[in-house]
């Protein structure tokens, strides 16, 4: 008996110990960021506890009874991006999970925040609030939102939709918690504002149709004007010759007041069961403020999944009146398809959902796990989706991916989606040749430049680079337009120059997607020798620009990112 105690009082130290150690170790994985991190970063590790009255303690640190806990650097002024890696615990329901991630993010990342808000409302409003037309959608947005979850409280869905209403809501509360100046709180349309940037591209236009809206006439000075406004983004999907490896990435182009960056990993580890979350891990570039990337650029670790966008802008006023509150905006329902999607189908199905009509992108969702080295890739590997209000269409076009690659540049790919955005109307009366050319999907500028080029594409190296291309003074296909490239800079154009173009890159591939891997560079192209980027520079639109919080130069070099690490290239 005695002896059997002894065993006992044994195994119980013993397994004492291992759990310690089990602890102490993924403790240790997740603080290898801090051995890698540039010497002059702030880096800030919080924990989230639950506290009394449901109000949250924060702590120093890393506590294994935390709801959340994180990692937090602002190194925007070091390499263009701040970092931020945020976990939940499984021990708590989904829904305080999602709202202490909110609140713990809000927290954390407050300066960023009211300077990210500052700029935006700034240059996208010329102003420090809300348009009342925009506030009083929103109202009904958000009423309808709510009524959908009380009617519908048994679906999974609706589940998801009200753990990001929880997150959102967080948010707000942390920030301001954090935030103590009364001139800078924040409401929670503020919030919503912040996440709708894409959104907005479509209901503004479609609520202000009471004015005169046209895009342009048969001028390709006009035609050049509606590009700068509306093109968003350029993307390639490249497999190489001997189908070693499969490259994904994406060129965001934005107003340059949008380059205050953040990376960001979030592990939430809701229920598979209840809100029906398969993937929990998610890694995506993005923005102060922002639940979603807005880029968009995501990946997602357990289900070997990239999601990818560039914007296809209507070129028609024929199909705004589809656009109605009483939908679901494009930055929730990318949360819920990212997490409840195992393959390509399987995302364009949840997304088709509840469709806004707003942020009228093309989708791309590469399935790494139907990729295998040196194999033909089997069906269901890239799925491509279009949106336009009232109607969506996406298909399987693995196919096209297995001729070499697939490239994406603002120009609807499917027939029904082209003729309903109104590029028909340009391209098939009688309008001058040029028009045609630019407006075409087969021969617009970037077109020519991917065919031209991708081709070589053969290692991750040459994938950056293409991304970043911008030969605009002697490349003819760029016609010495500085907006005619994968990586534009309007700022560089003799005519009219403004403060728009490429502000970043992402990439990944096979062999970084276990690692849960990105990396990205922030700021304007230097390709073939273009200028580094200034605010300071002596150019009329500089002064005019609110960039609060931006780097002043951006001379950035590449950044790996992953849940666990933040380090230059």
């Amino acid at each position: 008996m005695i002896i059997f105690k002894n065993l006992l009082k044994l195994l119980i130290i013993l397994l004492t110990i291992k759990l310690y150690f089990c602890i102490e170790i993924k403790r240790e994985e997740h603080l290898t960021i801090l051995n890698e991190l540039n010497e002059n970063s702030d880096v800030i590790q919080y924990s989230i506890l639950p506290g009394n009255n449901e109000e949250y303690e924060i702590v120093k640190g890393i506590q294994e009874d935390a709801i959340v806990y994180g990692y937090y650097m602002s190194n925007v002024e070091v390499n263009g991006w701040a970092y931020l890696s945020l976990v939940s615990n499984d021990k708590y329901n989904d829904s305080t999970q999602s709202r202490a991630f909110g609140y713990l993010e809000g927290y954390l990342t407050k300066d960023l925040i009211w300077n990210s808000k500052v700029n935006y409302y700034k240059n996208a409003f010329n102003s420090s609030e809300i348009p009342n037309k925009l506030d009083d959608w929103l109202t009904e947005n958000i009423e309808s939102i709510h009524t959908f979850i009380v009617n519908n409280r048994k679906s999974r869905y609706w589940n998801q939709i009200t753990l990001v209403m929880d997150q959102i809501n967080g948010m707000l509360d942390g920030y301001n918690e954090a935030n103590t100046n009364s001139s800078e709180t924040l409401s929670l349309h503020d919030f919503f504002v912040l996440n709708m940037f894409g959104d907005l591209f479509d209901l503004m236009p479609a609520l202000n149709l009471d004015k005169e809206y046209k895009y342009f006439q048969k001028d390709l000075n006009d035609i050049q004007d509606w590009f700068k406004r509306s093109q968003h983004c350029s993307a390639l999907i490249k497999v190489s010759s001997d189908y070693s490896e499969l490259y994904s990435g994406h060129t965001t182009w934005s107003g340059y007041y949008t380059m205050l960056r953040i990376f960001k990993s979030y592990n939430q580890q809701f229920s598979s069961d209840v809100s029906g979350t398969l993937s929990k891990r998610n890694i995506f570039s993005s923005y102060p403020g922002a639940l979603i990337s807005v880029d968009d650029f995501y990946l997602l670790g357990d289900t070997r999944m990239v999601v990818i966008e560039t914007t296809n802008s209507l070129v028609t006023n024929d199909l705004y009146h589809l656009i109605r509150p009483t939908t679901v905006l494009s930055w929730m329902r990318v949360i819920v398809s990212n997490r409840m999607s195992t393959n390509g189908k399987e995302w364009c199905e949840n997304f088709q959902r509840y469709n806004s009509g707003t942020y009228n992108n093309q989708w791309m969702i590469v399935s790494y796990n139907l990729f295998v080295p040196y194999n033909e890739l089997k069906d269901g590997a890239l799925y491509v989706l279009e949106q336009i209000p009232g109607y969506i269409e996406f298909s399987d076009q693995t196919q096209a991916l297995r001729q070499g690659w697939w490239n994406s540049y603002n120009i609807p790919f499917y027939e029904t989606i082209y003729d309903a955005s109104g590029y028909n109307n340009y391209t098939a009366n009688n309008y001058s040749d040029s028009t045609i050319y630019y407006m075409s999907y087969q021969t617009c500028p970037r077109a020519e430049i991917f065919r031209n080029f991708a081709g070589y594409v053969e290692s991750l190296e040459d994938f950056q680079s293409l991304l970043r291309y911008n030969d605009f003074e002697y490349d003819p296909l760029s016609h010495k337009l500085p907006f005619y490239a994968i990586a534009s800079r309007y700022d560089l154009s003799k005519k009219n120059p403004s403060p728009f173009g490429a502000t970043d890159t992402k990439v990944t591939c096979n062999s970084m997607i276990d690692q849960n891997t990105i990396v990205a560079i922030s700021g304007p192209t230097t390709s073939n020798g273009q200028p580094i980027f200034e605010w300071n520079s002596k150019i009329d639109f500089m002064e005019s620009t609110s960039h609060l919080g931006c780097p002043e130069k951006y001379n950035f070099p590449w950044v790996s990112f992953s849940d666990t690490t933040f380090r230059n290239l």
